[in-house]
């Protein structure tokens, strides 16, 4: 499982199709290319999953909707979904 944000899908996706070969920018993309290549060659399959809203909950503990057009809320949920799923076990391949 790898769990990642960004801000636009396309570009995100093009990017793990066709990574670049300089800079660190790239380096997620150029590790995941080969595994999900891997996977649909084998015949696996690849499940996308997108949080559209979320809500985090203050000090007072009243929960508030994120606005997810923020690269910082975004990165919030994209840890949350990671160390949650490495609490249930799941195998997360995210450096």
């Amino acid at each position: 499982m790898y769990i990642g944000e960004a801000e636009l899908l396309p570009r995100r996706f093009q990017h793990y199709r066709t990574p670049g070969t300089a800079g660190r920018s790239q380096q997620t993309n150029q590790r995941l290319h080969p595994i999900m290549v891997g996977t649909l060659a084998g015949g696996g399959q690849i499940r996308v999953e997108i949080v559209t809203e979320a809500q985090a909950a203050g000090s007072d503990g009243i929960a508030r909707p994120l606005d997810l057009s923020g690269k910082a809320e975004r990165v919030l949920i994209e840890h949350a979904a990671e160390v949650g799923e490495r609490r249930t076990g799941s195998p997360v391949i995210n450096r």
